[in-house]
């Protein structure tokens, strides 16, 4: 917490609330430093009047006082966002806990908390910090309406509370820019999740934006691991000649081997081994041991699943959910690290090349078989039975799909709850970029997207290689694909591949 000074035109200390956001960034009420009679020597500076008796502060000559000016102020917002971040010029005097900024609004009667320096703490010459709690009244975008127990105006003695920072549990959801004039115990306050559209803000808290990518990849290292490890459980997979291939240590531990896949080496060189793999076991196997053998192709596609999701760009993956969040949409509620465990399935979209795609006898398809998806201007319904037949056959491993819209959706939704509820896990369905498009460019997507919400969520991993700003993939998805649909081609050629 930091207390924001701003002198006025009749040479008066104006005081305002200021949040540490993580590195130098300070975040408060845009008012607080740029507002209508200010002097034209405001004099801004920053002050942590009490930050002396922290002992996390070591440096014995620490600053506790920092003058800025209107340069430091990087983003100001404007008639529409009462929002500023100020970069301190110099180092704060401690280092701020990590900050969560929200990436979708509360619900409305949910619990929030704040704290500020109001004139009521006043004591002697220094003001000291207050707290504030209540509930979520009402969401009127961007602004949030505040209720609190407290009987809270300017007049009594709240002043200053503006710029303080709105907290639901551990993510900063809002800061508070003044009290309802109209009505007494209600505060209004800024949504931070609708700065989020907002290029400057995107500009400003740019800084913050690798921390988020470096704590995104570290959160999907950890669920790979989780993942491949609970995989490995079955016993399914060999280990001993799996750390041959690898060439590991006989006596690692599945946990070990699964750190070494994610952290360690390519996906690329991870899929290639298992593809060695395979081929070595195929002769002692496939024949003699069928049962044996598709257990172990299963559990090696599943693995392989998991090593093409390392692949995807954390900075991609990074805007791709801001923005679907920001949108309401399948992330809002379903998140990378709220499950145990989650099914990967690669979409038949994704591998729907010639040089991937499977027939019925498990063979690759020659092009001229190969039916193309699309799209018939005249018949709307068509195009989405198409688009959502994809889906259909994915999720079930076959069977003909309803050739009904409403149906297929009904369909669809209520395998992927079966499938969540059977297995205990969500799904994370793999689609190409392409095919994502199309599938938001539809009517009914919106609706169906929320109602898959906690049962399935699109990731894109397309195998274009085109090295733009935001290519989706980190490694060459074309060679990745080829390797994974050369270990699908070693199934069993009585039983169906749908992919």
């Amino acid at each position: 917490m930091v207390q924001i000074y701003a002198y006025d035109a009749e040479d008066d200390p104006c005081i305002g609330t200021g949040y540490c956001i993580g590195n130098g960034l300070i975040l408060t009420a845009r008012h607080v430093v740029l507002f209508d009679g200010r002097h034209e020597n405001p004099r801004l500076k920053l002050v942590w009047p009490e930050q002396k008796f922290y002992s996390e502060v070591k440096q014995a000559n620490a600053e506790f006082t920092m003058s800025f000016t209107d340069e430091d102020i990087v983003f100001k917002g404007n008639s529409d966002f009462d929002i500023a971040v100020i970069l301190c010029p110099k180092s704060t005097p401690f280092n701020p806990p990590k900050t969560n900024l929200a990436r979708a609004n509360p619900k409305p009667t949910t619990q929030w908390s704040s704290r500020g320096f109001p004139r009521a703490g006043k004591e002697g010459s220094i003001r000291t910090d207050l707290g504030i709690s209540g509930t979520i009244q009402g969401i009127h975008s961007p602004r949030i309406e505040l209720n609190t127990p407290v009987q809270v105006n300017q007049e009594n003695g709240w002043a200053g509370l503006s710029g303080a920072p709105v907290f639901v549990g551990n993510e900063l959801v809002a800061v508070i820019t003044e009290d309802f004039k109209r009505l007494e115990s209600y505060l209004l306050s800024h949504s931070i999740p609708s700065l989020y559209k907002e290029p400057a803000f995107h500009q400003a808290v740019g800084i913050l934006k690798q921390a988020s990518i470096e704590e995104i990849t570290e959160k999907l290292c950890e669920k790979l691991i989780r993942e491949i490890e609970h995989t490995f459980k079955s016993g399914k997979i060999p280990f001993p000649e799996l750390n041959k291939v690898l060439q590991l240590d006989i006596k690692v531990t599945n946990s070990e081997i699964a750190k070494y896949l994610i952290n360690d080496v390519s996906a690329g060189k991870a899929i290639g081994s298992f593809f060695k793999l395979a081929t070595e076991l195929e002769a002692k196997w496939s024949a003699n041991h069928p049962e044996l053998w598709e257990n172990f192709l299963t559990d090696v596609e599943q693995v392989c699943c998991w090593l093409l999701l390392k692949s995807v760009n954390p900075d991609w993956w990074f805007e791709y959910e801001s923005r679907i969040v920001n949108n309401d949409g399948i992330t809002n509620q379903f998140s990378l690290d709220n499950a145990a465990y989650v099914e990967v399935i690669i979409s038949r979209w994704l591998l729907k090349l010639p040089q991937y795609s499977l027939n019925k006898a498990n063979e690759a398809r020659p092009s001229h078989d190969f039916d193309v998806l699309l799209f018939d201007a005249a018949s709307q319904d068509a195009s989405d039975i198409q688009l959502l037949s994809e889906i259909y056959k994915d999720l079930r491993r076959g069977g003909e799909p309803p050739q009904n819209v409403e149906k297929l959706l009904k369909a669809i939704e209520k395998t992927a709850r079966s499938t969540h509820q059977d297995l205990g896990k969500p799904i994370y369905y793999l689609v190409t970029q392409e095919y994502l498009e199309l599938l938001k460019s539809r009517a009914w997507f919106a609706e169906a997207e929320m109602q898959l919400a906690s049962h399935l969520q699109f990731i894109c991993c397309d195998f274009k290689s085109d090295q733009t700003d935001h290519n989706p993939c980190s490694e060459d998805q074309d060679l990745l694909l080829e390797k994974i649909a050369s270990i699908l081609r070693m199934r069993n050629p009585k039983r169906q591949h749908n992919a």
